[in-house]
């Protein structure tokens, strides 16, 4: 449905920071943020690669295209980090590919079967075409839940970057665009975004095979925490009710998901910063203060589709189920279905939550972001 374009912003009971030590934060944050922010003539290399590759690969498929996603395409990629590709191929290229033959009587089962059997001979042949074409280390990975080809890409200056392409992967690249526009509506997010996931990798909370939340899940957060404060819109909302006029694609994409979002940056562009002009410092203190204090972990999923924490209940997460735990709720913007919290578990809960409330304390009554930031050190065992 649509909603207004910010939502009424909540009343934090966050008490109030010394401005020295929020400009002192402010500017650790920026330091962090320059530092970790690819130049621009590295931005350009990881475009020229996407580009040459795409010549490559059209070469031989001409109606494939490849295009940037992930942290290469969304405006939160660090220096040095893997190329995140995703190559978009007609059904009828791949089923060229052959294969086929299997999955027993049943003409669903058959068809089911032919279409994966299809899938691994392109994407063996693709890893043959990179092959040719000098890339190193090329491996196929065309069993995974999302197929992949890794190899890597030799530059112009002689480093190896680290290269993975996925074949589309729709609602990847769609979230991908998602979180570029809201970075082009308020400069805050992006410092906010780098600094949030560094103090999560340094404090070893970062990796969703232990238990943790992902990267992106940690973006969500913070972009929810910004929509709670009236600095970032509800993209899903605005324009809703226009783009179901219309029949927009983009309300049903692959038949299942609605994938729609305002692209009115021109309009919105700013609009945050005059309802709420806090500081990096603040909004970051603000951040640890949300979701160490505020947030109703128990009962509440963060929901940046609405804008704003909805119900386990209205989403029926209120119990584990099968591989989803439903401890720490994030629901994914365009696959509703998709709980991006449930690796963790009760221990790891417990891991997040004291680091949150580290943070909030070491931030707002010393505004040392040095020592926030520091590696975490396992405790000595006797």
């Amino acid at each position: 449905e649509e909603g207004p374009p910010y939502v009424k912003p909540s009343q934090s009971k966050m008490p109030p920071v010394d401005s020295a030590k929020l400009d002192a934060v402010s500017e650790e944050m920026m330091k962090v943020f320059q530092e970790k922010m690819p130049s621009a003539d590295e931005m350009g290399m990881r475009s020229d690669i996407c580009r040459q590759l795409n010549a490559t690969i059209q070469s031989e498929w001409p109606s494939a295209h490849l295009q940037l996603f992930g942290s290469s395409g969304n405006n939160f990629c660090t220096t040095g980090s893997d190329l995140d590709l995703c190559l978009h191929v007609p059904a009828e290229v791949i089923q060229s590919s052959g294969g086929g033959g299997g999955g027993g009587n049943n003409r669903r089962n058959r068809q089911k079967e032919d279409q994966k059997k299809q899938l691994v001979n392109f994407i063996n042949k693709l890893g043959d075409r990179l092959k040719r074409k000098g890339m190193l280390g090329v491996t196929t990975i065309p069993h995974a839940r999302v197929p992949i080809v890794k190899f890597k890409y030799m530059t112009g200056s002689g480093e190896q970057l680290d290269c993975d392409m996925c074949i589309n992967n729709v609602l990847a690249c769609l979230n991908t665009d998602l979180l570029r526009t809201y970075t082009l509506l308020d400069w805050r997010l992006r410092p906010l975004v780098y600094c949030v996931k560094h103090w999560a990798k340094q404090r070893q909370i970062h990796d969703p095979y232990r238990g943790y939340l992902s990267s992106y899940t940690y973006t969500l957060l913070v972009i929810q925490c910004l929509q709670q404060c009236g600095v970032l819109p509800v993209l899903q909302s605005i324009g809703r009710k226009a783009a179901v006029e219309r029949n927009d694609p983009t309300l049903r994409v692959q038949d299942q998901y609605d994938c729609y979002f305002s692209k009115d940056v021109d309009t919105l562009q700013g609009l945050g910063e005059e309802n709420n002009p806090a500081s990096l410092g603040e909004l970051l203190i603000n951040f640890f203060y949300f979701y160490a204090k505020e947030f109703n972990i128990a009962d509440m999923v963060a929901c940046v589709r609405r804008g704003k924490p909805i119900t386990k209940k209205s989403k029926n997460w209120e119990k584990p189920r099968e591989k989803n735990r439903h401890v720490i709720c994030v629901e994914d913007p365009f696959d509703t279905d998709t709980d991006l919290g449930r690796y963790v578990d009760e221990s790891t809960l417990k891991d997040i939550l004291e680091e949150l409330q580290r943070a909030y304390k070491l931030l707002s009554e010393e505004g040392d972001f040095v020592k926030t930031m520091s590696t975490f050190t396992p405790p000595a065992t006797a």
